[in-house]
């Protein structure tokens, strides 16, 4: 299980990388805006997942494409250490989200959350640079593994 979460995370660094990369560094707000919540919201749920606070922590964030190319690059790695030191996945945390309310879940159904969550933002993203009239980026699993199965920063 802990191997192919690995993987998985690998595969999700990788495409939204792909996908910070792709965006121009003026225009296409309609990209950046369901990119940079996803990004943000891979970080909220890293935080809750090690036990930091997430007050003040704006889900829906204006960044410009720099900003959201950096803020891919922190969570790929900050992701990459936790998984790394990841003993049970069947552990559960406590959190608080953003509407003030307190759930329990394990850190198995987070993590898929955090992969599944993504994927449907990066179709809207992917939908936004279509209709701006850049480039998609292919970001399908399947792709990926076509690729080798490249690191986020190749």
């Amino acid at each position: 299980m802990a191997s192919e979460l690995h993987r998985r995370f690998r595969y999700h660094t990788w495409a939204m990388s792909r996908l910070a990369g792709a965006l121009p560094d003026e225009g296409a707000e309609a990209a950046r805006i369901p990119l940079a919540h996803a990004l943000i919201a891979d970080r909220v749920w890293l935080l809750r997942l090690r036990g930091d606070s997430t007050d003040g922590v704006a889900l829906w964030p204006d960044l410009d494409a720099s900003a959201i190319r950096a803020l891919a690059r922190r969570n790929a790695a900050a992701y990459a250490l936790y998984l790394n030191d990841l003993d049970d996945v069947g552990a559960t945390i406590d959190y608080t989200t953003s509407k003030g309310e307190v759930y329990t879940s394990t850190v198995s159904d987070v993590l898929n959350h955090v992969l599944l969550h993504a994927s449907h933002h990066r179709g809207q993203v992917n939908a936004a640079l279509r209709q701006a009239g850049h480039e998609p980026q292919w970001v399908d699993f399947i792709a990926w593994l076509r690729a080798g199965e490249p690191s986020a920063e190749d």
